[in-house]
């Protein structure tokens, strides 16, 4: 499985939505030949020294058989 970690600063409900961050994410993927992977993304806070906070965080867990069209 690859991870693929992205900060953001605008949360979107739809994996479709952050499409840069997937087409990376399946790059790798295609590279290192696996099949699974998660995208983390994470609400960047106006002062980023603030502690880490789970509600902002949002993960997708990506199968590259699904996606394999937008490669």
């Amino acid at each position: 499985m690859i991870l693929e970690i992205k900060t953001t600063s605008q949360i979107k409900e739809n994996v479709n939505d952050y499409k840069v961050y997937l087409v990376q994410l399946l790059f790798y993927m295609q590279n290192v030949e696996v099949e699974r992977g998660m995208l983390a993304v994470y609400e960047r806070p106006e002062d980023f020294n603030e502690e880490f906070d789970g509600e902002r965080l949002q993960i997708f867990f990506i199968n590259i058989e699904l996606f394999i069209h937008d490669i």
